[in-house]
């Protein structure tokens, strides 16, 4: 079963953050501070080939880890894969930055920092 929680800003540190929106939405809104930033699609819209090894690589599994998109849709999705492909685990953060966001939470600027 996958878990799936309200994204508040009070619960964030409590989990590695992958972030798995794309450049453009980094930009726009900014990103959480100390997330780690893998698009789940590439620019296209196509699944980014490179997602699950690259989870994988940069997960630090001795941490609760969870995921974030814009609307909650991409990381409920990419939950199900991670756990399906990889057997990991991994929390789904409901509602994602839009949710964040019209609660007031504040944004670091993006900088480049994605990995893919």
């Amino acid at each position: 079963m996958i878990l799936s929680v309200d994204a508040d800003a009070e619960i964030l540190g409590a989990y590695q953050i992958f972030d798995i929106r794309n450049k453009h939405e980094w930009r726009q809104t900014g990103v959480i501070k100390d997330a780690i930033l893998l698009s789940f699609n590439q620019n296209n819209g196509s699944p980014n080939p490179e997602f699950l090894s690259e989870f994988k690589r940069l997960a630090d599994f001795s941490r609760p880890i969870a995921l974030i998109c814009a609307s909650g849709f991409r990381s409920h999705v990419a939950t199900h894969l991670i756990k399906a492909k990889l057997g990991i685990e991994v929390t789904n953060l409901k509602g994602g930055m839009y949710k964040l966001l019209r609660e007031g939470f504040e944004c670091e600027p993006y900088r480049g920092q994605d990995f893919k």
